[in-house]
């Protein structure tokens, strides 16, 4: 409706009394053939980061922003988790049997 006019956007949306943010903003492309492709890259190698995976998939003629990519990886939950470390037992150090000090 807007586009068949040569009314700038802004105008109209000042006129209509709507933030012209909320106007302009779509809904973003679901990228199924992306996600479908980072979860088999993941699935395959299970340890690579948002970066990584990016890389096999330019490898594969698929290019996407790094912005939209982390998000995807995010959103798909496909973060490595991190492995928590143990806690050790502590050691006291005592002079145990050695020889008598003076």
């Amino acid at each position: 409706m807007l586009r068949d006019h040569n009314i700038p956007q802004h105008k109209v949306c000042r006129l209509v009394g709507v933030d012209s943010k909320i106007v302009r903003r779509d809904q973003p492309p679901n990228n199924q053939e992306i996600r479908g492709e980072m979860k088999a890259v993941a699935a395959k190698h299970g340890r690579f980061s948002y970066q990584r995976i990016g890389l096999m998939l330019k490898r594969k003629e698929m290019t996407i922003n790094s912005k939209k990519l982390y998000r995807l990886y995010t959103n798909e939950k496909l973060g490595v988790q991190r492995q928590r470390c143990r806690k050790r037992t502590r050691i006291s150090h005592t002079h145990a049997g050695g020889a008598a000090t003076r």
